[in-house]
């Protein structure tokens, strides 16, 4: 989970903007929703995340969104004229 955190809020070359950081842990919070990665984890990130420090077990996952992801993002985005290159070959 610590590497989809870092990718979400390092420079990337398909995207101009990172994202900020209660975006990229509401990201990290769908993903747990999803079961993708553990809840556990992400109170983990957001609990250390926090002023007060407290128990991982003791944070709860706001399921509000309150930010956005960067505005330009072209990951996972297909050009389709080189897709339809590609299955000619």
């Amino acid at each position: 989970m610590s590497d989809v955190y870092d990718a979400l809020i390092s420079p990337r070359p398909y995207r101009h903007v990172s994202y900020e950081n209660r975006a990229a842990c509401e990201e990290l919070t769908a993903m747990a929703e999803k079961g993708k990665i553990k809840v556990e984890v992400v109170q983990a990130l957001i609990a250390h995340d926090r002023k007060s420090k407290p128990h991982h077990s003791e944070c709860v996952l706001s399921k509000e969104k309150r930010s956005s992801p960067p505005p330009v993002n072209f990951y996972g985005v297909i050009d389709e004229k080189a897709d339809a290159c590609s299955s000619l070959k």
